[in-house]
């Protein structure tokens, strides 16, 4: 798989990360689980995408159609991107992990959880 859509998955999953806080905000225990599982997804997915792009030395571009309709979403990774999204990428994955202690030791109440772990 190209690099790019590595990284564009990446964002795909901290989005999808932070919707499914909000969504299902009633219930802790998934909102957790799911919440932190999909961020460490993102997370393996930019380590996994900017060490790809640091050991090929190549740059990635891609035209997405969407945006205005003359104009395009311009997309590129190149060594420079890559080592910031494995530095991004490897705080991700720690947040990650740490994330769900963090919330048990700092949840006042269960309305403050889906903005906590949307965040």
């Amino acid at each position: 798989m190209m690099s790019l859509q590595v990284a564009q998955m990446a964002v795909v999953f901290a989005i999808l990360s932070a919707a499914v806080s909000l969504l299902l905000g009633r219930w802790p225990g998934i909102t957790k689980l799911c919440a932190f599982l999909l961020l460490g997804v993102s997370g393996v997915l930019a380590v996994w995408a900017g060490g790809q792009v640091l050991l090929s030395q190549q740059t990635e571009q891609c035209l997405l159609p969407i945006g205005l309709p003359w104009l395009q979403s311009h997309q590129m990774i190149d060594p420079l991107a890559g080592f910031f999204l494995l530095v991004v990428g490897l705080v991700t994955t720690f947040v990650a992990i740490y994330g769900p202690a963090y919330v048990d030791e700092n949840q006042k109440d269960s309305l403050g959880l889906p903005v906590l772990t949307c965040f």
